[in-house]
């Protein structure tokens, strides 16, 4: 998958107030790309949404990454912020994952994604 098609799908991840059916679908067709040893379960659209099963995500894909979550709750549209570093060792590391995003899975994934792109060249 190539570098801009990440940070894209990033994108769309931060704009999405809800889940779609087309975003579900280019989120599973990228995760199947850039890891196609994953299992049935990891791609289930219905969990891959949910905060714990974003977070399984990352650390199957970034292992031994730092996550750091923030937000604000809210029943209508919540202000989340997910960010990903490659270790905890020291303060200094640059974060290569950013996502804001209104539900936390979302800036999960769409951290997870501009993570991915800046390892990938092209």
């Amino acid at each position: 998958m190539k570098k801009a098609q990440l940070i894209d799908l990033a994108k769309k991840l931060d704009a999405a107030p809800t889940l779609t059916t087309a975003l579900t679908e280019d989120v599973v067709a990228a995760v199947r790309q850039l890891w196609p040893d994953a299992s049935v379960a990891m791609l289930d659209a219905k969990a891959l949404y949910t905060t714990d099963h974003a977070l399984h995500l990352v650390n199957q894909m970034l292992p031994e990454w730092t996550i750091s979550l923030d937000g604000v709750a809210d029943d209508k549209m919540g202000d989340w912020t997910c960010s990903l570093r490659q270790s905890r060792v020291t303060d200094s590391d640059p974060y290569l994952g950013v996502g804001h995003a209104a539900k936390p899975a979302h800036a999960i994934l769409a951290a997870l994604f501009a993570a991915l792109a800046s390892r990938v060249s092209g």
